[in-house]
């Protein structure tokens, strides 16, 4: 067996350190990264998506949503669709 040598190791972590700098962008959300960002529940999002509130595409079997969607939901762009929820004042 063939010992890798350390100028392999150096070209290897150089790759990892170039691909973490490189930027990712994200073109789709799955149902639990959607449901994260606009704090709402799998069942909500479903039922969402059954009504036609929420445009989704399929993947390989894997229902996704548009980061354009999000995007234009957070600024209230589609209207009567899912807004995130905002974060209530604790009441004393």
């Amino acid at each position: 067996m063939r010992r890798a040598s350390r100028l392999q190791f150096q070209d290897d972590d150089a790759l990892v350190a170039e691909r973490r700098r490189a930027r990712v962008e994200i073109r789709a959300y799955s149902i639990n990264a959607y449901c994260r960002a606009m704090s709402i529940g799998r069942s909500t999002a479903y039922n969402l998506m059954r009504e036609g509130k929420l445009p989704f595409f399929t993947l390989g079997g894997k229902r996704l949503i548009s980061a354009d969607v999000v995007e234009a939901q957070i600024r209230g762009e589609l209207p009567g669709q899912a807004q995130p929820r905002r974060k209530q004042a604790a009441s004393s």
